[in-house]
């Protein structure tokens, strides 16, 4: 019994991010893309093990030290048919996230992709991120999810210090 108790326990802690407000599930997106064949990259990240991960990088340390998970994901778009689905599944992944308190702080359209950023405010603190992008010449579909307090600044600086596609688009209010 003690046993099942700690794998039940670890697999709670494990899996209590997922009910931050910030937290947005990407499993809509890797179902468009033809299931767990299109993903390329896959990262669920708990906060203790950002902290662990970021703790040889101070600048980094002081970005993750409040943010519960970190989700990423990169799928192929192996058809152009799906490239124009996963634009407007990323339209109403927008629109959903808007009616859900999110707000969309940057858009860019381009002929070749399309980007999409999203905070969640709550109190005057950022409580989640997340970055959509589809990239036609890639045949890639990016989807990136912070959440936790997130320092915008801080974001825009690594992002700048790391080349992270797609962070160009993150400004802080000023």
């Amino acid at each position: 019994m003690t046993g099942s108790l700690g794998v039940a326990l670890l697999l709670a802690a494990g899996t209590a991010w997922a009910e931050h407000p910030g937290y947005v599930d990407s499993s809509a997106l890797v179902k468009l893309a033809g299931g767990d064949d299109a993903v390329r990259v896959e990262i669920n990240l708990p906060g203790r093990i950002l902290r662990t991960f970021a703790g040889f990088d101070r600048d980094l340390y002081d970005l993750v030290k409040d943010v519960d998970s970190l989700t990423a994901v990169i799928l192929e778009l192996p058809s152009t048919d799906l490239h124009e689905k996963a634009k407007s599944l990323i339209r109403d992944e927008g629109a959903r996230l808007k009616k859900k308190g999110w707000d969309r702080i940057a858009v860019v359209r381009e002929e070749d992709s399309e980007v999409q950023v999203m905070l969640l405010v709550q109190d005057e603190v950022i409580q989640g991120l997340v970055v959509m992008v589809v990239d036609f010449d890639s045949g890639e579909l990016i989807f990136v999810n912070l959440a936790g307090t997130v320092d915008l600044e801080k974001i825009q600086m690594l992002g700048e210090q790391y080349d992270v596609p797609g962070l160009e688009h993150v400004r802080p209010e000023n």
